[in-house]
């Protein structure tokens, strides 16, 4: 399965995705439960890269693999992404690397768009938590916002 995932990832991240085209991809893993979870599929579709915002799930291209996580930080050593169930970030990519933006999640023939007003707005509350839980130096600031995190996906189940 998990070979697959990648098969089509690839040749659709050669194929250079268009912002007017979406790609299907199968999650394989519980890195971003409970956003998504094994069998559910993602919608991505590419976006200007200054359209992306801390939050946002984005597909990302590592040497051979694919990552579906979240953008919690961009600076100038790359874009730092995070999988929510995960206690460390990614190692930082470049720009080149992002194959696009996740729009939609579907689980059990249900599509849900993951772009309205209050799903952004709990998502860029979670990436920033998801940043501080992994650049806090003190064990009470990490704890808290893990725990604040793991609330807020939740509760947008």
């Amino acid at each position: 399965m998990h070979d697959v995932y990648q098969q089509v990832a690839h040749e659709l991240s050669d194929a250079n995705l268009t912002e007017q085209s979406q790609l299907r991809l199968k999650v394989t893993s519980r890195s971003m439960t409970p956003k998504l979870r094994p069998g559910d599929f993602v919608l991505v579709q590419s976006i200007p890269l200054e359209t992306y915002q801390r939050g946002d799930l984005l597909v990302t291209r590592r040497e051979d693999s694919y990552l579906t996580h979240r953008l919690v930080a961009v600076d100038s050593s790359g874009w730092h992404t995070k999988g929510d169930r995960n206690p460390r970030t990614d190692a930082p990519i470049k720009a080149q690397s992002i194959v696009g933006l996740v729009i939609a999640v579907e689980r059990q023939g249900k599509t849900r768009y993951i772009h309205t007003r209050s799903h952004r707005f709990l998502a860029r509350l979670i990436g920033w938590l998801g940043w501080q839980e992994t650049s806090c130096n003190t064990f009470i600031g990490s704890w808290l916002a893990k725990m604040m995190s793991r609330i807020l996906q939740v509760l947008t189940h």
